[in-house]
């Protein structure tokens, strides 16, 4: 594995909240993605261990993807289209599979 987060103990000294997950993965994601570079996010385990939770989280502790999406189109996007001048595209697929 590449990653792994403790977000069960928020008194945990290695407790890892949504913002240190989105910094961790989703903010490089997000530069990346900006150059114009795919990416894909891939969140496989235990059903309840909370992936959906990283991904999306909850409207008062958003996860990785409204992170990205505020970065990309509240910061970023006028910067990206002064710096270039060009049209940003955004195509963006979620794929949840249940066993």
């Amino acid at each position: 594995f590449d990653h792994c987060f403790w977000s069960h103990d928020r008194a945990s000294e290695h407790f890892a909240s949504q913002q240190a997950v989105y910094e961790e993965l989703g903010a490089p994601m997000l530069v990346d993605a900006i150059k114009g570079v795919s990416s894909c996010l891939l969140a496989y385990g235990q059903s309840s261990a909370g992936k959906s939770h990283s991904l999306l989280g909850y409207s008062d502790d958003p996860g990785i993807v409204p992170h990205m999406v505020d970065g990309l189109f509240n910061d970023e996007e006028e910067e990206v289209r002064e710096a270039n001048g060009q049209t940003v595209r955004v195509w963006v697929s979620f794929l949840e599979l249940h066993n």
